[in-house]
């Protein structure tokens, strides 16, 4: 496939055309589905895209997108890709009794990242117009229905030229303990970093098919099963984020429906679907096929792993199906990968030593141990080191603040030169994640800053 050496997304989507037997698969609540071939997915975003110029929007300008649904905003952000525009994905209101809470960290974001238009369902638009007029930046509203219309007349449909280091999109951080922050995620970092996980993968055109459930406006659901997947030419089924909250079964059996050899998810989802499966399932389903489940975005916890497998294996489900993952925004989505189909390599160290002196050694006869799971080699081209508070290299299997740095990591903060000057010492990116490095293996161990300080 020749997309395997584009040198950008916008041309893995231009060699897209012509394909028309694979692509990607939207399903909604009801489990109907929308195929569209990868050639169709190319007709979408120039067309998208011809509608986007319309408004006077160029190169380099922003576009804010609440889109909950896969299939409104797959092909737009490809489209505001394909214009060279930069697209900023944010999470949908998700409950009515939270909407204002929902509108204020909206229009913060919003003041922040300064986008000329904002993209959204056209039932979400009144909803959310109140907030909007906060935001000096905004012209207006495109709803996602007239981006479906047949394209304008006399509008470029063109992919715009694009280099390494012009800015693909902004990706804001989750916020849960600070401000939002738009990470910048360049051209080359999206490149370097889709390359690097579909190698780590081995993903394979012929023959993988990905089912995801996962956020499209998080960097795990964007860039692990949007953006990799074109740029290699993947089969990927898309489950509503909301169906498998609901219905946890529902990531296993669309596994067993469409036959798929992998997905990802963070901890929490292992334990649930692990749990849910009930005998009728467990007879019915067929995961012989199943080569890689990715588990990372949060804590590892080695006995939830052990557990789902085991839950699982009546439906051929293989030992060491799971692989730990180690990633962040600000390295573009993925750092590290564990070992396909080995079981997870967890390490125990002594628990008083280790939180007496960070260092780690086996557990006494008499100790308690702590667990640490290995989330694998740092990726090629790239480096992970351990540092003291002082900025000091640490040795292996010592505790201190993982750095990172390589062609994924960002090069800061949208706007923000206090949050990013905050997060560089001597080219390294500070992660502010705790861990250690054994073997060249990197584990986390937890936050370096764990808290959240209410009222003083």
């Amino acid at each position: 496939m020749s997309q395997w050496n584009a040198p950008n997304l916008i041309a893995a989507i231009d060699e897209s055309k012509g394909m028309t037997d694979k692509g990607y698969t939207f399903l909604d609540r009801d489990q109907k589905e929308l195929f569209l071939s990868w050639d169709e997915l190319r007709a979408e975003a120039m067309k998208r895209a011809a509608h986007l110029r319309k408004y006077g929007l160029k190169k380099g300008d922003r576009v804010a997108m609440v889109l909950p649904d896969g299939e409104d905003f797959v092909p737009t952000f490809l489209g505001a890709i394909w214009a060279g525009l930069v697209p900023v994905p944010l999470y949908p209101p998700l409950s009515l009794g939270k909407l204002d809470s929902y509108k204020d960290t909206l229009v913060a974001i919003l003041n922040k990242a300064e986008p000329t238009y904002l993209i959204t369902l056209s039932k979400m638009q009144q909803v959310l117009w109140a907030g909007l007029t906060h935001v000096k930046s905004l012209k207006g509203v495109i709803t996602a229905e007239e981006l479906k219309g047949p394209a304008p007349e006399g509008v470029s449909q063109d992919p715009a030229q694009v280099s390494d280091d012009d800015l693909a999109f902004l990706q804001f951080t989750s916020g849960s303990t600070s401000m939002p922050k738009g990470v910048m995620v360049t051209h080359g970092n999206l490149v370097a970093n889709a390359e690097s996980i579909a190698e780590a993968m081995e993903l394979d055109h012929h023959g993988d098919v990905g089912v995801s459930w996962l956020p499209l406006y998080h960097d795990m659901g964007l860039i692990g099963f949007v953006i990799t997947p074109l740029m290699r030419a993947v089969e990927i089924v898309f489950v509503p984020t909301l169906s498998f909250v609901k219905r946890p079964n529902v990531w296993m059996q669309t596994m067993h429906d469409y036959k798929a050899t992998l997905s990802f998810g963070p901890n929490f989802a292992f334990a649930l679907a692990g749990r849910r499966a009930g005998e009728k399932e467990l007879a019915t389903w067929d995961l012989s096929r199943v080569r890689l489940l990715g588990c990372g975005a949060e804590p590892i916890n080695a006995s939830v792993i052990e557990d789902f497998e085991t839950a699982l294996a009546p439906t051929g489900l293989r030992r060491g199906a799971v692989m730990a993952a180690y990633g962040m925004a600000e390295a573009t989505l993925a750092m590290s990968f564990g070992e396909r189909l080995k079981p997870l390599d967890v390490v125990a160290a002594d628990a008083e030593t280790f939180r007496a002196t960070g260092t780690v050694v086996a557990p006494l006869a008499d100790g308690v141990a702590l667990n640490f799971v290995s989330c694998g080699k740092c990726f090629p081209d790239h480096e992970v080191g351990i540092v003291d508070n002082e900025g000091n290299f640490l040795e292996d299997g010592q505790e201190g603040e993982i750095v990172v740095k390589g062609p994924s990591v960002t090069k800061g903060y949208w706007q923000n030169p206090e949050a990013t000057e905050a997060v560089y010492r001597d080219g390294w990116l500070r992660t502010g994640d705790l861990g250690f490095v054994r073997g060249g293996d990197v584990f986390i161990t937890g936050r370096c800053k764990d808290l959240i300080i209410l009222n003083g």
